[in-house]
């Protein structure tokens, strides 16, 4: 009977052990997607969306397309910036990260960046547009 005990009371404790750590490694993965944004990378995306936005009120959404498919570093850097988000949806999916903490630090960013270029990712296979429709109600 007390071996018994022991067995189960060791199984809870490793249990335990192997929670805080899967903890600890959701955490972790958090952290580091969320400073991937910061990365120079993102740096040149980033500066180039930004531009984007500040002529998004003077450009129709056929205009935004055409300077999106027309400019090959636009082009580049909105879809860096779209398979970022894509894996941080993939990661919440399957249960990587924290999505609280994705939210509080990301889902803002994330969502003007999706309206900005919401006109060009219309114009995307549907799968695409699926994935970023998710995307948006996980982390916005």
């Amino acid at each position: 009977m007390v071996a018994a005990y022991i067995g189960f009371r060791q199984g809870q404790a490793a249990d335990n052990r192997d929670k805080e750590q899967r903890e600890r490694e959701k955490l972790e993965e958090t952290f580091r997607l969320i400073a991937k944004w910061d990365d120079p990378h993102f740096l040149a995306a980033r500066t180039l969306s930004i531009e984007i936005g500040k002529k998004k009120n003077d450009m129709t959404p056929t205009q935004l397309v055409e300077k999106v498919e027309n400019t090959p570093e636009l082009r580049s850097s909105v879809s860096l910036m779209l398979n970022y988000f894509d894996f941080i949806r993939l990661s919440v999916k399957h249960d990587r990260v924290h999505v609280e903490i994705m939210k509080r630090q990301l889902g803002h960013v994330a969502e003007i960046t999706l309206d900005r270029f919401e006109a060009w990712i219309k114009t995307q296979d549907s799968v695409y547009q699926t994935d970023f429709n998710e995307f948006r109600r996980l982390i916005t």
